[in-house]
């Protein structure tokens, strides 16, 4: 609601300004809660900044066409994001220093105030005084707190996680614009959605004593190719219906959802892998095949989860020529 209040550009430019300064502050840290303080207002930045991007783009690009291929690029930065943030992060801390991985925020995040100053319109909202949901703001905000608490971080290779970050990256880029504007969203969701079943199906399969081109390289391309493609629809179907007044809101939540969802489900899927494991370690079995045996699961629950979205979407969406033929009926009545 905030930037329906005082309006989305000075949102997205007082997040961006307050995630760039947290970033030098996090850079400057000297102990570890100076950084831990700097993160959490790096957080709140990154936070505020997101929420009213796609809100933006779909002001921006009312054309459904530049619309989908829009959302694509949003897309295919974010996964780019996460290929380069892993391999330039990790070759800056081993060859430099881990301050200069926040260092690295200041010149893009001035360069990007810059270019909103003078691109993005100014809408200035309704004013502070239309009052604002705070107590209900801090309730959501504290539920989904609790709701990460027991997350905790664990290593992984950020080599091994490429071939899904490039795959997911050059299908949002270009190939799922121009397959929406074909098929529409819904059927290109359905596509993406299958694909990622199939490769979750794949990792059930893989053997204790697995080889990563063998085994894990295809369920990692689908993973990507069904994510360059789910996500982009996902949104243009959450943002289709929402107009401006509630763009900004609808764009907060789906970025909430987007975030909060695979935490929660982490937390989750690796709960259920654990106990498995210790289960089959209590019988007797090797470690290694207990470790297997929890992630089997793991990875059978996710595929039945995404099969249940398929159903749903494939029950609850509308495709885009029932919507255009319902319009035209209408229309006709009225007119009538």
């Amino acid at each position: 609601a905030v930037p329906i209040l005082i309006g989305r550009k000075r949102i997205f430019l007082i997040g961006l300004a307050t995630f760039t300064a947290a970033s030098l502050l996090c850079g400057l840290s000297f102990n570890q809660p100076m950084l831990i303080a700097a993160r959490f207002v790096q957080g709140i930045g990154g936070a505020v900044s997101s929420a009213v991007i796609l809100g933006m783009v779909v002001t921006l690009f009312p054309e459904p066409a530049e619309r989908a291929r829009a959302m694509g690029i949003f897309a295919f930065d974010a996964s780019r994001g996460g290929a380069i943030g892993l391999l330039v992060g990790g070759l800056i801390t081993q060859t430099i220093s881990w301050h200069w991985i926040f260092f690295v925020n200041l010149p893009i995040g001035v360069a990007t105030v810059v270019v909103a100053v003078r691109l993005l319109e100014d809408d200035p909202g309704i004013g502070l005084g239309a009052g604002a949901d705070v107590l209900g703001a801090l309730l959501v905000t504290a539920s989904l707190m609790l709701g990460v608490y027991a997350i905790v971080d664990s290593s992984s290779l950020g080599l091994a996680f490429l071939p899904n970050t490039v795959a997911m990256a050059a299908l949002s880029f270009s190939l799922s614009a121009r397959l929406i504007t074909r098929f529409g969203s819904r059927r290109v969701l359905l596509a993406g959605l299958t694909l990622i079943a199939v490769g979750l199906a794949l990792f059930v399969r893989i053997p204790v004593q697995s080889d990563y081109l063998r085994d894990l390289f295809l369920p990692m391309v689908l993973l990507g190719v069904g994510a360059g493609l789910s996500f982009p629809a996902l949104t243009i179907l959450a943002m289709s219906e929402a107009t401006p007044a509630d763009s900004g809101v609808a764009s907060g939540l789906l970025n909430t959802t987007a975030q909060i969802g695979g935490a929660l489900g982490l937390a989750v899927l690796a709960t259920l892998s654990m106990t498995r494991t210790g289960q089959l370690a209590a019988e007797g079995q090797p470690a290694a095949v207990a470790l297997s045996g929890g992630y089997h699961l793991a990875w059978a629950i996710g595929a039945g989860l995404v099969v249940i979205a398929i159903a749903l979407a494939g029950t609850l969406l509308q495709s885009e020529r029932r919507v255009e033929e319902e319009d035209r009926v209408a229309a006709s009545e009225a007119a009538a």
